[in-house]
């Protein structure tokens, strides 16, 4: 059931032995291209804030692990 809204076009180029994903299309696409293309390029941060979310979301984690926790 959680599929339900996965629909669209996906075009792919076929080598031998593999394939890429070249594009995609859905009209339930989470992806605005205003915002962000899919590693392109993103326009809400800058690489920098993306760091600095990435230690600040880390904080629990390493806390846990300086306490011998396992989560």
């Amino acid at each position: 059931h959680s599929q339900h809204r996965v629909v669209g076009e996906t075009r792919v180029r076929l080598a031998p032995g593999r394939f890429q994903v070249v594009g995609a299309r859905s009209p339930h696409s989470m992806m605005d291209p205003r915002v962000a293309t899919y590693g392109e390029e993103n326009r809400l941060w800058t690489g920098d804030e993306a760091r600095a979310f990435a230690r600040v979301a880390a904080i629990p984690a390493l806390l846990a692990a300086r306490a011998g926790g396992a989560d």
